[in-house]
C-alpha cells in the first residue's frame, strides 16, 4: 500500500489505529477483571505495548519511520522496544527517564513485563502464577486504574515538545 496522505496527516491516522486498538482492549479488560483476572492480564501486556506504540508514533517517529508502518510485520515493529518508549512517556509526563515496566514482581522477583508475557506466551512461570492466585500476584484494580489514567494522559504528551526535546 502506497502512503498518499502527507506525513502529518498519515501520523494521526497510524496513531488512532493503535489508540483506538487500545480502547477496545480496555474497555474489554474491564469486563473481564473481577471474573477472569488472567484473560485481563494477558490483555493488559497488548494494551500496554499498544498504547506505548501508539503514542510513539504520533510523538516520536521521524517521517521516514511513519512511512514504513504500512510495511511493517510482527518480527519489525519499527519503534524503539517498550521499556524505552515507557521511559520516553514517563519523562514527558514528568516522572523521570524511567520505566516501570521493568520493576520485579515481589513474588517471582521478575520484571514486570517479563511476568506480563510469560503469561501471553505460556511460559513455565505463567502457570505458577495462576497456581499462586492471579490477584494475589498482581493488583489487577491498580492496573485497570492506572490503565485508565494513562489514557487520559494522551492528549499531553501527543502536545509535547518537539520530538528531539523529549526523546532526548
Amino acid at each position: 500500500m502506497t502512503v498518499l496522505a502527507k506525513p502529518k496527516e498519515y501520523r494521526l491516522l497510524v496513531g488512532a489505529r493503535y489508540l483506538d486498538a487500545s480502547d477496545r482492549l480496555l474497555k474489554g479488560m474491564r469486563a473481564v477483571h473481577q471474573d477472569n483476572p488472567f484473560h485481563f492480564l494477558v490483555g493488559f501486556r497488548s494494551f500496554i505495548e499498544y498504547t506505548r506504540r501508539g503514542i510513539w508514533f504520533l510523538v516520536w517517529a521521524s517521517n521516514d519511520e511513519l512511512l514504513t508502518a504500512e510495511h511493517l510485520t510482527f518480527k519489525q515493529a519499527g519503534s524503539p522496544s517498550l521499556t524505552k518508549m515507557d521511559a520516553m512517556i514517563s519523562k514527558v509526563l514528568g516522572a523521570g527517564n524511567v520505566s516501570n515496566l521493568t520493576t520485579p514482581v515481589d513474588v517471582i522477583n521478575e520484571p514486570f513485563i517479563d511476568c506480563l508475557h510469560a503469561l501471553t506466551h505460556g511460559n513455565p512461570v505463567s502457570v505458577r502464577f495462576i497456581a499462586m492466585e492471579l490477584d494475589k500476584v498482581f493488583d489487577i484494580p491498580r492496573f485497570l486504574a492506572r490503565a485508565g489514567a494513562r489514557t487520559e494522559h494522551l492528549p499531553a504528551v501527543a502536545l509535547s515538545p518537539g520530538r528531539q526535546d523529549a526523546a532526548g
